[in-house]
């Protein structure tokens, strides 16, 4: 097998990684659990046929992206399935969440060891497009990565602290009542700045590695300490900077990781 056909396997998962997370909304997440009886559960399979069309880019091809949305939505309401009439589920969100991406991955595998031979045979168009993006190996495996440390690493984190989470809430919900109006103010948060905060962190980690300045990694470190720990000065909040603590050092390391196995991907495949 060829090196060159790689691209084919990475064009599936970004195209993934768009249609499962770019693309998908928090109310689409709530709405699909229901599966067959929600349209969004629709509207999102939907998704993944025509942007795994889009991405394939074999305009003749509509028999692959066909067969990889009705599997994800299979998966998809398996997934609900367990979600919804488990209890176990409730306290193993996390595992749940990677073994429902690792069957996504499996199957984009199975298909591109399946039909490999009859997509390299397939005659793609000379445009210059085609040749700077589809062919291009190596910025498809960058565009992966990125896309990979943003929403899905983002959510991974999210379950892993998510009981931490629940009693960070919980002492908020308690001193909500012992404070005043104006004080409330002062606590308000802007609305998904966290998680944008940590897609913008990860993407730069996963840039400095890229480029191979790894001392800049502690400069944002650094960064990060005196602007996120400089809020929390007042008595009581030791569980709260544990909490951003261990998230940070969550992003930091999984961003870390797949900065480097890129890098080593890359090495691989093209050198």
């Amino acid at each position: 097998m060829e090196f060159d056909s790689i691209d084919i396997l990475i064009r599936l998962i970004i195209a993934h990684l768009i249609a499962d997370f770019l693309l998908q909304s928090n109310n689409m997440v709530a709405e699909k659990k229901k599966t067959f009886r929600s349209r969004y559960f629709y509207y999102h399979i939907l998704i993944v046929g025509v942007v795994t069309y889009l991405l394939l880019a074999e305009w003749q091809n509509w028999q692959g992206p066909l067969i990889i949305m009705t599997a994800h939505g299979l998966i998809d309401a398996l997934k609900a399935k367990i979600t919804t009439r488990s209890r176990w589920a409730s306290n193993n969100a996390k595992w749940i969440y990677v073994s429902d991406q690792f069957l996504h991955l499996v199957t984009l595998v199975v298909y591109w060891l399946l039909s490999y031979q009859a997509i390299s045979d397939f005659q793609f168009s000379q445009k210059l497009l085609d040749q700077l993006i589809f062919h291009n190996t190596e910025l498809l495996i960058i565009v992966a990565a990125y896309l990979l440390v943003t929403m899905p690493l983002g959510v991974f984190i999210g379950h892993i602290t998510r009981r931490w989470q629940e009693e960070i809430k919980k002492d908020d919900a308690l001193n909500k009542t012992q404070k005043t109006g104006l004080d409330l103010v002062g606590d308000e948060s802007l609305r998904d700045a966290g998680r944008t905060i940590g897609m913008i962190e990860r993407s730069l980690v996963l840039t400095f590695i890229l480029i191979q300045q790894y001392q800049a990694i502690g400069f944002l470190i650094a960064a990060k300490s005196v602007f996120r720990f400089g809020d929390l000065k007042e008595p009581g909040q030791r569980k709260r900077t544990e909490y951003i603590l261990i998230g940070t050092l969550f992003s930091f390391f999984l961003s870390m990781l797949v900065g480097l196995m890129t890098r080593k991907l890359i090495e691989v495949l093209l050198n």
